[in-house]
């Protein structure tokens, strides 16, 4: 797997989401909402469930989707206010396996289907080449990668709890997978915080059959 090279991580200010310690608030508001597009768009290309894992899952709402469409499941997320909100969300579902850990130490076992819906930019920068490692290895043959990664431009890159990557580094990344989908946002928006610029991208990547 190629080395995407160092992403670039700012030390300016952590007044925005980025540099949230409680993430309650946002797990209760996000709550029941309808789950990501992007990540709608890659599990209805399968023809039949599988095994999926979700990566800093929040709310849980790609999950409890999974669920229903009869996935099974591994959700992880460091934030304990997660898992409650998911226990009481998915009762004693037994498709569903949680692990409440931070996504650097995670393992992960082979997987049709791995999600991480704006959450693998809040990982350890350091240590994000062996979680990407980690992650590719643990798709099946014919599996999918459905998440996304902020660009240099979003007003969350400088924070110093995120890392962003340039467009480059992100096709860089996707080397070796089939990429189904690479949607780039450069836009004004809003976040639970109020108005913020969004520099992502969005992605369906595909490993080989």
């Amino acid at each position: 797997m190629p080395t995407w090279g160092s992403p670039t991580v700012g030390n300016r200010r952590t007044d925005t989401i980025a540099g949230m310690s409680d993430w309650s608030p946002y797990i209760t508001k996000t709550n029941g909402m309808a789950p990501r597009d992007t990540y709608v768009d890659a599990v209805e290309r399968f023809d039949v469930p599988g095994d999926a894992i979700d990566l800093g899952y929040g709310a849980g709402n790609e999950v409890m989707d999974l669920l229903g469409r009869g996935w099974r499941v591994h959700a992880i997320d460091a934030d304990p206010a997660a898992e409650a909100a998911l226990r009481n969300r998915a009762a004693d579902d037994a498709g569903l396996r949680i692990s409440t850990m931070r996504l650097n130490d995670a393992p992960l076992s082979s997987a049709d289907l791995i999600h991480a819906g704006s959450s693998l930019f809040f990982t350890d920068a350091d240590r994000f080449d062996t979680l990407w490692g980690d992650i590719v290895d643990a798709l099946n043959p014919g599996g999918r990668f459905v998440g996304n990664l902020l660009g240099p431009r979003d007003s969350w890159a400088g924070s110093s709890t995120v890392f962003s990557l340039t467009r480059e580094q992100v096709e860089s990344l996707l080397t070796g997978l089939e990429v189904e989908s690479l949607r780039e946002q450069d836009e004004a928006g809003r976040s639970m915080q109020g108005p913020k610029h969004w520099h992502a991208f969005h992605i369906i990547a595909r490993k080989p059959a």
